[in-house]
């Protein structure tokens, strides 16, 4: 992978990122999420599971599970 866009970060285990969820984008084989003020490097098979909720104040956080990594909620 080459180097991310200014400002994108990956979370580490246990942290969340918050926020209004404006945008998702592709890049080589992951997606950014634009989440409030913070681009989101993520895995590209929840791409399908975060788009219904754009326009959606969500929480993703990144856990230690192998089997789902990465897990989210609507907040309202």
């Amino acid at each position: 992978m080459s180097e991310l866009p200014i400002g994108t970060i990956r979370i580490k285990p246990w942290e969340e990122a918050v926020g209004d969820l404006l945008k998702i984008a592709a890049f080589q084989g992951f997606i950014i999420a634009e989440i409030g003020h913070i681009n989101l490097l993520l895995p590209n098979d929840l791409e399908s599971l975060l788009t219904p909720l754009i326009g959606k104040r969500i929480g993703i956080i990144r856990t230690d599970d192998l089997r789902r990594p990465y897990r989210w909620r609507v907040i309202n």
